[in-house]
């Protein structure tokens, strides 16, 4: 008896293998329509997903703009407020740590606009500026050191400057400093590529 089970179930096997008919004829209805409402609550918890992440998005965008009028208006703490809450919202939103890190600057908190302006660093777009911001305040914060490393980097990752560094009271620590003068000539005067 037990032969002949396993002789049917062999058989089986064989016509399935031969006449292509897939294993899921064989799984029950009901679990055939489990795996399918599995399968589009995955996908509406994607789609729903990326539609939060779409909406936290415009929102940041849209702080970075108000922050930008009030940059505009000179209100640092109120912009650095705004680009602070976009930064959140959207970490990699470059252009709100940017601007969180300078107004930050202008606005005299040092400490919390380096590690803006550090992270800043991390975006492309922003790159050149924010090491040459990170010099200021280090400049400002009287590290000469750390002031002309952060220089030389901004330099080697192509900032310039149409307007002598001298002109930039955030550096008045390094004027007189040798390796300033030298980086002053490679970073001035190329047309300004910042």
């Amino acid at each position: 008896m037990l032969k002949l089970r396993l002789l049917t179930c062999l058989l089986a096997v064989s016509f399935i293998a031969v006449s292509g008919i897939s294993a899921q004829a064989f799984v029950p209805q009901d679990q055939q329509d489990k795996k399918q409402d599995d399968k589009k609550q995955d996908d509406k918890k994607q789609d729903d997903k990326k539609d939060e992440e779409a909406e936290r998005r415009a929102k940041a965008n849209a702080l970075v703009g108000e922050g930008m009028q009030l940059t505009q208006e000179q209100k640092w703490a109120e912009a650095a407020a705004k680009f602070t809450e976009a930064a959140e919202l959207d970490a990699e939103n470059g252009q709100a740590w940017f601007y969180k890190g300078y107004t930050l600057h202008m606005n005299g908190d040092l400490d919390e606009a380096l590690k803006a302006h550090t992270k800043a660093c991390e975006f492309e777009r922003f790159k050149r500026i924010a090491l040459y911001n990170v010099a200021c305040v280090h400049a400002l914060q009287k590290d000469k050191e750390k002031a002309l490393e952060f220089l030389t980097k901004s330099a080697d990752a192509g900032f310039r400057s149409p307007t002598p560094l001298t002109d930039d009271s955030d550096l008045e620590i390094l004027f007189e400093d040798e390796k300033f003068k030298e980086l002053a000539k490679r970073i001035e005067g190329d047309g300004g590529a910042r």
